[in-house]
């Protein structure tokens, strides 16, 4: 099993976020690339199935993701889920080729240039469920802090 972004690095604090929790987000990719993302349940679901169903998954190499979205698509979903305006900051300024986040940023760009092959479709085909990014904003999000923490 290969899993996409995990949805999970949206909820902050997180790195995605300037200063860790702010209402910024921070990519190094083109904004407008869409990439696959997964709800790390839906990685315990995919292996729950393999398990139950060794003679269906045998040499599945599943490339596990539960929607396809851009980054600017993810800020409009975290904004109405957090009833907050979530910036994206695609500014060089903002983004760093040097200190502890130009691993991450170097990681983005290799990311938007090679997006990852998973797909929804991959594990629907395989009869897994997975869950869309606002299926998992919707669980996932509600009661969260609205906005920046500590602002």
């Amino acid at each position: 099993m290969r899993p996409a972004t995990f949805m999970e690095n949206f909820v902050r604090p997180s790195v995605y976020f300037a200063d860790m929790t702010s209402d910024r987000l921070l990519v190094a990719v083109d904004p407008d690339v869409q990439l696959p993302f997964v709800a790390v349940n839906d990685i315990g679901t995919a292996a729950a199935a393999a398990f139950a169903q060794p003679e269906h998954f045998h040499g599945v190499e599943l490339e596990l993701a539960g929607d396809v979205r851009s980054f600017r698509e993810i800020a409009e979903g975290l904004s109405q889920a957090l009833a907050a305006n979530i910036e994206l900051s695609t500014s060089r300024e903002d983004i760093h080729d040097e200190g502890p986040m130009a691993a991450f940023f170097q990681g983005q760009r290799y990311m938007s240039a090679h997006p990852a092959p998973a797909r929804p479709d991959l594990a629907a085909n395989l009869g897994v469920p997975t869950t869309t990014f606002k299926e998992w904003t919707r669980s996932t999000l509600p009661g969260r802090h609205h906005g920046p923490i500590g602002g």
